[in-house]
């Protein structure tokens, strides 16, 4: 079968050996990027029976690069748990199955990794966009959230807004917004700020999350309004202050 002929630009090396009727199927696409020592590169022979056993199924590996990966799994395998027939039944599924997959490859090689995903797509039709899209999204989330590794499309829009924002107006921004981004550079304030925000700033589960009392909180969330003028408790200022915060990560400050 000449993929090349039916008028899809897939490049050549995708075509390898073994892919045959998988690209016709509808399958879960995964992206893989490692940073691991020279002299602890993984072999793609390797990761493919690693990732067979995670799966328990034949998973068709295709390595783009050195320490690059596109694979795809059945969506039967990754999300035929779900209780609900829904876009974020499944969405919340392959987050779980990421995590797992993740904490894996992570347990056999040293170095780190970084892991994307997507929703179900047919790979003969959608493989140059959707490896485009992944690679967007592990590339958001390396710039924005460092210290995490795995990183999926649907939890990145503000990222990919901001982004797509010109330098000299996210600078613009800042200096209009923000009153006392330096606060930024505490990595206390950093840490309390993104887990507020991803717990849709939730006091009391916050407090749960990083194990502090609430009252500690509390007296972190009033610093912070005293620094920075804005009160992350309240909507608005919050959205304000989840902004400068992303434009303040990916802005070279003068």
């Amino acid at each position: 079968m000449n993929l090349s002929n039916e008028g899809y630009s897939i490049p050549e090396r995708f075509l390898a050996a073994g892919l045959g009727e998988h690209l016709e199927q509808e399958k879960i696409p995964f992206l893989l990027q490692g940073e691991t020592p020279d002299d602890r590169r993984v072999h793609s022979s390797e990761l493919n029976k690693l990732l067979e056993s995670y799966f328990g199924e034949d998973i068709v590996l295709i390595p783009l690069g050195e320490q690059e990966w596109v694979f795809f799994g059945s969506v039967q395998t990754v999300t035929a748990e779900a209780d609900d027939d829904t876009t974020e039944a499944r969405k919340e599924l392959l987050n779980a199955f990421c995590l797992g997959l993740y904490e894996l490859i992570a347990s056999e090689w040293a170095g780190g990794f970084h892991l994307s995903a997507a929703l179900p797509c047919v790979p003969y039709q959608q493989l140059i966009s959707v490896t485009s899209t992944l690679r967007e999204s592990v590339k958001l989330g390396r710039s924005f959230h460092v210290t995490e590794h795995i990183h999926l499309p649907w939890n990145l829009h503000l990222e990919r807004l901001v982004a797509s924002i010109s330098e000299p107006e996210r600078l613009r921004f800042i200096e209009e917004i923000g009153k006392n981004t330096s606060l930024f550079n505490d990595s206390e304030t950093m840490g309390t700020l993104e887990t507020f925000f991803s717990l849709d700033c939730n006091v009391s589960e916050t407090a749960k999350r990083m194990f502090i009392h609430r009252n500690t909180l509390v007296y972190r969330l009033d610093k912070i309004k005293h620094e920075i003028g804005y009160d992350v408790r309240s909507f608005e200022n919050a959205v304000l202050v989840r902004l400068l915060l992303l434009m303040y990560k990916v802005t070279k400050k003068p």
